[in-house]
């Protein structure tokens, strides 16, 4: 399947997931590398949009206008790793509406907070 990240309503021109998580990684690791953290932005940049792996997603940019949070998928998986990783949970939440509050471990996924985030039920990708 071509997964895409991006479809222009004007004419119908597309970017597939792969060309889009690919060029923000290496976009994020330029950034980063001024504080030498290079793999770090470029992580961050890879795994941001994985949400758009799934079904609900692909549907969404198809047409099918359903809702779909894309964000929580990689903010999940970079908390389950532990250690540094979960840094980067607030980034990639964060990366549309700005970095969340941590909250509290009791948030279900209705906040808006990093533990809201958590413990969202999503969508299956990948």
């Amino acid at each position: 399947m071509n997964y895409l990240a991006h479809k222009r309503e004007k004419d119908g021109t597309t970017q597939s997931l792969k060309e889009h998580l690919e060029n923000t990684a290496e976009m994020a690791g330029r950034f980063a590398e001024e504080f030498g953290a290079y793999d770090w932005g470029y992580c961050a940049g890879m795994l941001h949009d994985i949400g758009k792996y799934s079904a609900e997603f692909q549907g969404r940019i198809n047409g099918s206008g359903e809702k779909v949070d894309h964000a929580t998928a990689g903010t999940q998986l970079c908390w389950n790793k532990k250690d540094l990783y979960t840094f980067l949970s607030y980034c990639i939440a964060g990366h549309h509406a700005g970095l969340p509050d941590t909250g509290g471990k009791a948030d279900t996924g209705t906040r808006g907070s990093l533990y809201g985030r958590l413990h969202k039920k999503i969508k299956d990708y990948g």
